[in-house]
Order: structure tokens, then sequence, then C-alpha cells
């Protein structure tokens, strides 16, 4: 082969390879471009944004959420489907990151080692009344690293030689009135007793537990019971229970989807419709329901375990387990408190009203600097729905009471706990909180609005009041996939 020929050759193949690597390390256009790129007239370089912008994740979102209030049509449409795809990753990230506790016992009573643990997850656990004395005698000795709630629940169980039992059914009692078989009244004040369970109980008892599982994170997918397999028709229930970290709080499960499901010998069952989660179940068959509700009182929240229910069939309708089962779970969830609002110079935003991304909405009315070295702020708050808010659907209706004698009752005064548990919070420039000293909180106003008067004290050598700092729940949607194996059946 010439020399000529050779220089040719090699020559062709640096371009060749040149021209590859540089295809593969070009930059992609900066995301103000893309956003932009979403309202081009060729469909391909539309395509092409999307793409590019899902793959930059959460650094896109701020330029999304603009986009999603814009003005072209096509923008404003992919912007949203995007940002509200994003989040949904985003959200579901955020929630699949488990608190991790450290388990340490050493003959320690297991009526001990179940308080502990329960103080610890912050869950409400306990042993089966009947078997309380038979197994306080036994002891327990448990050491384990930084684990998730969820596995350590699970090691506890294993090596106290327990099994869980369902949480008990939720109950509401001494709220409802019953006029007539077809019409309830449920009073939601501070006048009327409930019945309220804020975290999910688990009652403990010998045994061994059998259930499949599927640890997500701060969520545990399990399945309820055997599914019975009826042989005439070839199908089977399955039923599966999700619950969640005690710091997290159930809004909706929102649907329950199963994939794929094979059975120990390899067949490919037939899958049913999902399960599509309801809201609060308050109403009977024929029934209507009246909530009287004075616009503050939580309703008898229940963070109990959410489960649905998928038919599938087998075939050829005879097996007896399940291999593998593959779904998706979505839900709605309120997070952990976290800063929902924060208003700066809060001292000259007197007028001023500051929107979250939650929705909630806060308005300062007033910002005084009193001679005594108090600060007195009159503050507005309007907070999207809550889980503790009362259910709304077909046959329920809605009422406020006592809207004449509200605007003329005496306001409800706040303690330091009050305001920690309402979530307000003074900062001062370099994020440091303010003595809360006293404060007031006013009946709710027609248009939603919680209204509060606040009083605060620096401490000695602290500077001025810089911040306000709203801090609640944000309810977030969450796509959770799962995998579970070696099901039996019946």
């Amino acid at each position: 082969m010439s020399a000529r020929l050779l220089l040719a050759l090699g020559l062709g193949l640096f371009l060749a390879a040149s021209g590859s690597g540089a295809d593969q390390s070009s930059p992609s256009p900066p995301l103000p471009q893309l956003i932009k790129q979403l309202g081009s007239a060729r469909f391909k370089e539309r395509e092409e944004a999307t793409r590019l912008l899902r793959a930059s994740g959460p650094e896109a979102l701020p330029l999304l959420r603009q986009a999603a209030r814009g003005g072209d049509l096509e923008v404003r449409r992919r912007a949203q489907a995007l940002l509200e795809e994003l989040e949904r990753l985003e959200n579901t990230r955020r929630l699949l990151t488990p608190q991790k506790i450290r388990l340490s016992f050493r003959d320690t009573p297991l009526g001990e080692a179940v308080a502990e643990l329960a103080r610890k997850t912050g869950w409400s656990i306990t042993l089966e009344e009947k078997q309380q004395a038979e197994l306080a005698k036994r002891k327990i000795t448990l050491e384990t690293g930084e684990i998730s709630h969820w596995e350590a629940l699970e090691r506890f169980c294993a090596v106290a030689r327990l099994r869980e039992e369902p949480p008990p059914a939720p109950r509401v009692e001494d709220v409802a009135e019953l006029l007539g078989e077809r019409r309830r009244v449920i009073w939601v004040d501070q006048n009327h007793t409930r019945e309220e369970t804020t975290e999910p109980r688990f009652v403990l008892r010998a045994g061994q537990s059998s259930s499949p599982t599927y640890r997500a994170g701060a969520l545990r997918i399990q399945t309820v019971g055997i599914p019975v397999l009826h042989l005439g028709t070839g199908k089977l229930d399955l039923t599966l229970a999700v619950a969640t970290e005690a710091r997290l709080r159930w809004h909706r499960l929102l649907y329950l989807r199963v994939d794929s499901a094979l059975t120990g010998e390899g067949h490919r069952c037939k899958v049913g419709t999902p399960f599509i989660g309801n809201a609060p179940a308050v109403v009977g068959t024929g029934q209507e329901v009246i909530i009287l509700w004075d616009g503050f009182t939580e309703w008898p929240y229940q963070n109990r375990v959410q489960q649905g229910t998928v038919s599938l069939t087998v075939p050829p309708r005879h097996t007896t387990r399940l291999k593998q089962v593959t779904g998706v779970v979505g839900a709605q969830i309120e997070t952990a408190p976290e800063p929902l609002v924060r208003v700066d110079r809060v001292m000259k935003s007197a007028e001023r009203t500051v929107k979250g991304e939650d929705g909630t909405e806060i308005t300062i009315t007033s910002a005084q600097a009193e001679s005594d070295g108090q600060y007195v702020l009159q503050v507005a708050v309007r907070r999207p729905p809550r889980a503790t808010d009362p259910p709304t659907g077909p046959g329920v209706r809605l009422m406020r009471v006592n809207r004449r004698r509200a605007r003329q009752a005496e306001p409800i005064l706040l303690s330091r706990e009050d305001a920690e548990k309402h979530g307000l919070a003074l900062l001062d420039s370099k994020d440091k909180p303010l003595k809360f000293v006293t404060g007031e909180l006013a009946r709710p106003t027609l248009n939603g609005f919680l209204e509060y008067t606040l009083y605060f004290q620096a401490e000695k050598d602290q500077g001025d009041p810089a911040t306000l700092v709203y801090s609640g729940r944000r309810l977030v949607s969450v796509e959770v996939p799962f995998t579970l194996t070696n099901i039996p059946v019946e």
C-alpha cells in the first residue's frame, strides 16, 4: 500500500472520529432557548426541546413554571405537561428518601423495646392486648446500623418473633346527629368532640410475618391476606396495602395499577382495570351528609393504611403462587412540615401579598415596631386544601357556621406552641427566630383567610426582624413503581 494511500486513509479515520466525538460532546442549547423552542413551527424541534428539557430534570423547573404562565399557547401547553411530570418525579424522589434510625437492644424487655421503637419511628405501636402478659416475659437483643423505619419494624418483628395485625378501621365518634335515615349532620367545630388518629397504629402479636412486601423508601407496599383463586373462572382479587412513615400524611390513594403478573409456572396473568381511589368515605348509600364547619377546626384526620384491589385472571386457572407482580401506585401525600412562603423585608411589606408555589397566600396587613421593643404583625393566610379539611364530593354539602357571630366573636389567643403549630416564625437577618410573645387568631373570613395578630420580641443583641416564614405541609402527587414476589395463592 502506498504512503499516499495510507495518509489518506489515516486522515479519513481521524476526521470520522473527530466528527463522531463532536456529535457526542456537543452541548445542549441553553434552557431559555429550549423553552422558546417549545413553540417552534417545526414539530421535530418542539419534540427535541421537550426531550432535552425533560433530561434537564429539576434544573428546568423554575423556567418551566414561568413558561406555563406565558402567552404562547403551545409553549404553555408543553411547559405545563413537562412541569407536572418533572415535579411528580422530584416529589417521588424526595418522598422515597427515608429517614434512618438505629436500634440497640440487649436483653431488653419486649414492652420497653416496643415503646422505644414507637418513639423513634413516630408510629403508635402496641402489643396485642390479650397477649401482652405473655409477650411481656420476652426479651430482645438487636443491634442495627442506620436503617429505614420500615426495615427497622421488619427486623424488630423478625427477631422478636412478632407479626403485624392490620390497623383498626378508622372511626369518627360523637360528631354526628342522625336526622331520619337519609340525612346526616356532622359538626366540625371546637364545641364537638372527635376521635383523632394522627399516625398509623400497628398492633403486634406472636407469630412470623409472611406478607410479601416492597419497601420504597418512606412507603411500604404489602399484600393483604392470601388471594383466593376461583377455579371456575380463574379470577383472583389481589389487595395491596400502602402505608407511609409517620412524618407524612395521606391525602388520598389516586390509583393502584398492576402492569404484569406471572404465576409460579411462568404463565402471564390477564390484568383487570386499575383500582381508582376515592375521596374520604363519609357518605353511605343513598345518604346525604351536611358538614357544618367553623372554617379552621381540623377534620378528624386518619393517617391510616390505604388499600386497593386489582383483579387478575390466571391461566390455566390453577396456581399456588404468583411469582412476580409489578405495577405503580399513584397517591397524593402531604409532606412533613416545610417552609412554604417567605416574606422578605417584612417590616416594610404592609399591604403586600406573597404567594407560594403550592398556592398558599400571605398578606401582611400591617407591620409595626413598638416603643417597648416588641414587633406587631397583622397577617392574613390563605391555604390550599389540606388532608385535615372536611371532605367534599357527591352527596356532601359543606356549610360554614356562625358567620354572623364569627365577626363578633372573641379571637382565639395563641401560645408559643400554637404559633409553632400554625407554622408562623419571624426571623432576623441571620435566620435566627425572634421570641414569640403572644398572638390572636380571628375567626375565618368569608374569603377563606385566617387572620393573625402576632407579637414578637427580639433577644438581647439580636438584629431587627427581616423575614416572616410560614411553614406547613405541602400536597404532592407521587408515582411509585413496585415489584412483589412469591405471593401465595389459595
